[in-house]
């Protein structure tokens, strides 16, 4: 039996800002699009296990690229464009009237700062964790374990969902109820394929 539902947030229930905001910095300044954006995500990725904070990985950046610039105006703008998908969290809502729900996502102290003033999360999850939080970025199993050890909940009785292949796999190997979103219209369809009610 199904007790606890745990979602991906960028590509399940907001849209993942990054990418399109990173190739048009990219695309402004002249830069390679893909050295650019793989050094981006280096540099991000560190920050999402707290090694250091949002602002640092964009300075880091600015001076790799011998750029001027502000990190908490670049932040600002980055985060702005972040929009969440109204059909999902209504799904998320009413799937929240029977069952635990969770979020687990990767982001750095300083974007989730400026992220969670956006959306009140309470309303829709029991709980979540960010990666910052335990120095530990998705695919790894440290979070999908933190949060079913605050459940109570056995792998067999939760069911994960992400749009990224990789992390799906992970959860898979953990023995997690997993399903791979590839089109949020289908979010409902894919939690009823494990006997979800609404």
């Amino acid at each position: 039996m199904i007790k606890l539902i745990i979602f991906d947030m960028s590509g399940v229930f907001s849209n993942a800002e990054d990418p399109p905001f990173v190739k048009k910095f990219a695309e402004e300044h002249g830069f390679d699009q893909v050295k650019f954006e793989k050094d981006y995500n280096r540099f991000v990725a560190r920050a999402e296990v707290d090694e250091f904070d949002g602002d640092e990985a964009w300075q880091r950046l600015l001076d790799k690229y011998g750029l001027e610039g502000e990190p908490e105006k670049i932040i600002k703008e980055l985060i702005e464009s972040k929009v969440f998908y109204k059909n999902s969290l209504e799904i998320i809502k009413i799937v929240k009237r029977k069952y635990k729900t969770a979020f687990l996502t990767n982001y750095n102290r300083k974007f989730w700062g400026y992220v969670k003033e956006k959306l009140d999360f309470d309303e829709y999850f029991d709980f979540g964790i960010v990666s910052y939080q335990i120095k530990a970025r998705k695919p790894g199993p440290e979070g999908f374990k933190a949060i079913m050890d605050h459940f109570g909940v056995e792998p067999d009785e939760t069911v994960f969902v992400d749009d990224s292949k990789g992390n799906v796999k992970k959860a898979a190997e953990l023995g997690i109820n997993a399903i791979h979103l590839k089109d949020m219209k289908d979010l409902a369809r894919e939690l009823e394929r494990f006997n979800i009610s609404f």
